[in-house]
């Protein structure tokens, strides 16, 4: 690939977006083909308890295993942990089908996928490429799981050959949804590639197939890529147009989880129209970069509650490293086009939150770098060379809060003097992207700031 060509795929995948067709094996039955989600997790959790009563494993097993790979789909990671971890203990003294263990194990990968865990998932699902008989079921899941983190981890063109291989044994076994799913996934890589005829093609096919077969989650999730293609076309307002499709769809699918990952994605949207407009309209740069940084701080906010549905500090702190990049972007943002005041929301609230850990990029120690201001130590990698005195007392603050000790609760909503809510405006933003969490925003303690 040319420089210009990788740097079209980092582009691509820039954001963390969520791929919809991880593929999680065994959930065929009609409620979860029919995109009922929610529904297919109430009955999966109804039959996995009837069938431990009445002491069947076997459907147990399979039972579990699918409300595992259901619950993933609908952001219950530590609801898919928990009845993982019980289905692969109770294999060492239970005699439960090996395919099942298989998909168990793939779940699993696909689940430390879904969390930013990919070199674990890489490392199973590597693993196991040569486990299963050559043109099986099996075989083809686990190939296509590990192009989907081929992809997600920007190495797309190692994913075209896992996806064609899945592709051509789901043909030959009459798995016509799972072919269609894979198909879905190649056409996201060939447009992340460069093959932008063939990539093109590949999405309208499948997402004409998907509405015939009225499947609106999986047309939503074609639509979700489709806008991503567009913005790097700078087609924006087509781009704007698949985007709210979308989101209507992932909602009514219930993954209203997977909402903040689109509002990143419309950061990226709404940043890529602005630079076409530098040296343009720079009242039309400035108006699209503001917003930028509000939808960046509503998604971030929206993003970090997720991690108090774990209940240690550990996976916590990984789930704060997962989206720490969308984190340290969002304060560049704020800083840059976004107001004094929400600058300074934002650093009280996450003194108070402790959101920031360091990034792969970032030392776990602060250096010992001073600002021209006299501010706070700052780690030397999170500033850029071309950044203000203050963006720099910024980042140390932040850099300071690196602790693999977060809270256990969600934090409360913090209040000025005059009784202003920090960051209110963007905490309604975010709680128009999920149900749960705008309950939870609604019931969280009113504290003044210090």
């Amino acid at each position: 690939m040319t420089s210009f060509e990788r740097s079209a795929v980092r582009n691509w995948f820039e954001g963390l977006r969520v791929d919809p067709f991880l593929v999680f094996p065994g959930t065929e039955d009609a409620e979860i083909v029919n995109g009922n989600l929610d529904g297919a997790l109430d009955r999966l959790v109804a039959a996995a308890a009837a069938c431990a009563t009445t002491g069947d494993r076997e459907r147990w097993a399979a039972a579990v295993t699918d409300l595992a790979g259901v619950a993933v789909q609908l952001g219950e990671y530590v609801l898919a942990e928990d009845t993982l971890k019980e289905i692969l203990d109770a294999h060492t003294n239970l005699p439960i089908d090996d395919e099942v263990i298989g998909e168990a194990l793939m779940t699993r990968a696909n689940l430390f996928c879904a969390t930013g865990r990919h070199d674990v998932a890489e490392h199973e699902l590597t693993g196991r490429l040569n486990h299963y008989p050559a043109g099986s079921f099996r075989g083809a899941t686990n190939r296509e799981s590990l192009a989907v983190l081929y992809a997600e981890t920007h190495r797309p063109e190692l994913a075209i050959v896992p996806l064609t291989e899945a592709i051509a044994i789901y043909a030959n076994l009459g798995k016509k949804i799972r072919q269609l799913e894979a198909r879905a996934s190649l056409a996201w890589v060939l447009l992340a590639t460069g093959s932008h005829d063939g990539g093109r093609a590949e999405w309208a096919q499948v997402r004409a197939a998907f509405v015939a077969m009225k499947r609106p989650e999986r047309v939503a999730a074609c639509d979700y890529n489709w806008a991503n293609y567009l913005v790097d076309e700078g087609m924006f307002a087509e781009a704007d147009r698949y985007f709210d499709a979308a989101a209507r769809g992932l909602a009514g699918a219930g993954q209203h989880h997977q909402l903040a990952n689109l509002q990143w994605n419309r950061v990226r949207r709404l940043k890529a129209e602005a630079e076409s407009m530098s040296g343009v309209d720079r009242q039309r740069e400035l108006e699209l970069r503001q917003r930028a940084a509000d939808i960046a701080v509503s998604a971030v906010i929206a993003s970090d509650y997720e991690r108090f549905q774990f209940n240690d500090s550990a996976r916590r702190t990984q789930w704060s490293q997962h989206i720490g990049p969308r984190i340290r972007k969002a304060f560049r943002l704020a800083y840059h086009y976004g107001s004094p005041e929400l600058v300074a929301d934002l650093i009280e609230s996450a003194l108070s939150a402790g959101v920031y850990v360091p990034g792969p990029e970032d030392p776990v120690h602060v250096a010992e770098v001073a600002s021209a201001q006299g501010g706070p130590p700052v780690a030397e990698s999170a500033v850029e060379d071309d950044d203000p005195p203050a963006l720099a007392v910024m980042h140390g603050v932040a850099a300071l809060l690196a602790t693999p000790v977060l809270p256990v609760s969600p934090p409360p909503a913090l209040t000025s003097a005059t009784g202003r809510t920090l960051l209110g405006r963007h905490r309604t933003m975010a709680a128009e992207f999920d149900p749960d969490l705008k309950a939870i925003l609604a019931r969280v303690p009113r504290v003044a700031a210090w």
